[in-house]
C-alpha cells in the first residue's frame, strides 16, 4: 500500500471570514523547494490569509496561533471566534525520506 501525506490545507471562512492556507514544501530531507515563508516545527511553512502572505498572527475574524498538541507536536491553531470553528494543523517530519507534512484535525 501507499501512504497519503498532506502538505497543504485551505480553510474557508463563512460570512465574510477569511480563507487561511497553510502548506509545507516538504524539505527537511524530503526534496522539493527547501524554502518557506518561515520555519515552524523544523519545517518550512507557507501561510496566506485571503491570498496575502502572513505569519502566525491575530486578525479580527480569525486567530492563527502557535500551540502544542497533547503529544508534543508543534501545532498551528486556526480559530474562527464567531463560530468557534477550529482547525489544528500539526507540523511533522516523517521518519522516512518524505520530509515535512501536516496532520490536520477539525473541531
Amino acid at each position: 500500500g501507499r501512504a497519503s501525506w498532506t502538505t497543504g490545507v485551505a480553510v474557508s471562512g463563512i460570512d465574510g471570514a477569511p480563507t487561511v492556507q497553510v502548506s509545507t514544501p516538504k524539505s527537511s530531507g524530503g526534496g522539493d523547494d527547501p524554502g518557506g515563508m518561515f520555519e515552524y516545527g523544523g519545517c518550512p511553512i507557507n501561510m496566506y490569509v485571503d491570498g496575502v502572505p502572513t505569519s502566525l498572527d491575530l486578525y479580527d475574524s480569525v486567530s492563527i496561533r502557535p500551540s502544542k498538541s497533547r503529544g508534543g507536536a508543534d501545532r498551528i491553531t486556526i480559530l474562527y471566534p464567531a463560530t468557534n470553528f477550529t482547525v489544528d494543523v500539526d507540523v511533522r517530519i516523517s521518519k522516512g525520506s518524505f520530509g515535512c507534512f501536516l496532520d490536520v484535525h477539525v473541531s
